[in-house]
């Protein structure tokens, strides 16, 4: 069972001013393992935390879970060029996707603003998260839409009029394929 005294400790390290959000949460990943694997006395193990450091609950398990983070992330929350509940967010998702946020992050100077975040992890939940998406999301480009038309007549010169719309396209795309295929940029 651990001491009061530890308590204390813990208490007064966590609440030093100048403890980075990165040692806060390790610390309180520290205490929450551990209280884990003593079989807590029921109750709320970040409440428990909570009570004895003066935060809330709901503060401790954002710090457990900012834990999860990898060390370059970790590094930019405490530089605060990462703000804090996007570093929660962000944490959700696996190494790889966090390594992709990392390096989109090093190679464009983005910022993670809670939407941005939020909007990574939905994807991630939804197994469609890649890089390119990380990147997309975050620099705020919008992917360049191509529209082309082609007039009526210039499809009467190819298709009759018994063809629909989708098999006009589909003959085309097919078309454009064998062609691609052959060598055509």
């Amino acid at each position: 069972m651990e001491t009061r005294q530890g308590a204390i400790v813990l208490a007064y390290n966590i609440q030093r001013e100048d403890i980075l959000p990165s040692e806060k949460a390790k610390a309180y990943r520290m205490k929450y393992d551990a209280m884990k694997h003593q079989g807590s006395e029921g109750g709320n193990t970040f409440e428990q935390i909570g009570e004895a450091t003066g935060e809330s609950g709901r503060t401790v398990q954002r710090y457990v879970c900012l834990s999860n983070l990898t060390e370059g992330l970790l590094k930019l929350v405490d530089e605060k060029k990462l703000p804090f509940r996007s570093g929660v967010e962000i944490s959700y998702l696996k190494k790889k996707e966090q390594i992709w946020v990392e390096d989109v992050i090093g190679e464009t100077g983005a910022q993670v603003f809670q939407e941005k975040a939020e909007k990574i992890r939905g994807y991630s939940l939804d197994r469609e998260l890649t890089k390119g998406l990380v990147k997309e999301i975050l620099s705020g480009d919008k992917p360049k839409i191509r529209r082309i038309s082609i007039k009526p007549d210039m499809i009467d010169r190819y298709f009759d009029e018994n063809y629909s719309s989708k098999e006009i396209e589909e003959t085309i795309i097919h078309l454009l394929d064998e062609w691609k295929e052959k060598g055509g940029t």
